[in-house]
């Protein structure tokens, strides 16, 4: 399921703004079996995306980018910590909206058939 996720928010990342990933969470919510399942799918599959995403913005800037954003926040100028706050960020964000699918099946789906 979290192969699904993936493949399912890279083509929105690239075609919509930041919050590109909102749509498919939300339809990986709608499709879980659990309260559990969405947070872990929703989570992991954001967090993977957006690390990878990160990683390669660092890569390709040779670490400018990252370290200039870590000063700004007291990590010591660390670009590694920049990029695993990124990813939990991002992470914390797909399963907010992968939980939100999941609730709207729950409480209204169900209701309305």
């Amino acid at each position: 399921m979290i192969y699904l996720a993936i493949l399912l928010i890279l083509p929105f990342s690239f075609l919509l703004p930041w919050w590109g990933f909102a749509p498919p969470c939300f339809l990986i919510g709608l499709k879980s079996r659990s309260t559990w399942h969405s947070l872990t799918v929703g989570f992991l599959s954001l967090f993977v995306i957006w690390w990878g995403a990160a990683y390669i913005l660092n890569i390709k800037s040779h670490g400018l980018m990252a370290n200039k954003m870590s000063v700004l926040f007291p990590l010591q100028g660390s670009s590694w910590l920049m990029i695993l706050i990124t990813a939990l960020l991002g992470g914390f964000l797909g399963a907010l909206w992968s939980f939100l699918g999941y609730l709207f099946y729950q409480r209204i789906w169900k209701i309305v058939r």
